[in-house]
């Protein structure tokens, strides 16, 4: 794993590959979980939070509800909005994160269509 240049990640990797082989992860019971629960599941491998587990329901599972959000996405997202109370800011990601989510799958529909042709 060294040769591939995979550093502190190998770990993870590991942690990831012990499970799925164990069946302590179920790669194909999972994709019958609501959003929610997958993400949860997801995130009992070493390594893995709310971030990976959003990419992996989103482009394993085609969860489009899942929205991977890093830091400057995060910070993009909250210095936008100069709002007083929690709750409003919180309403406001919500939206924005369904804008986004929307935005990004009409994009890359687009382009898998014109690939296509």
């Amino acid at each position: 794993m060294r040769s591939c240049g995979i550093g502190y990640r190998a770990p993870y990797i590991l942690d990831a590959i012990s499970k799925v082989s164990s069946g302590e992860v179920d790669l194909n019971m999972i994709s019958q979980l609501p959003d929610t629960e997958l993400i949860q599941y997801l995130k009992c491998i070493h390594g893995v939070g709310k971030k990976v587990a959003n990419c992996v329901a989103l482009f394993s599972y085609g969860r489009s509800a899942c929205v991977p959000v890093d830091v400057w996405i995060s910070h993009a997202i909250n210095g936008s909005m100069m709002i007083a109370t929690e709750k409003i800011r919180s309403i406001c990601m919500g939206i924005m994160l369904e804008l986004f989510s929307s935005i990004f799958f009409i994009t890359n529909r687009a382009a898998s269509e014109l690939t296509a042709l």
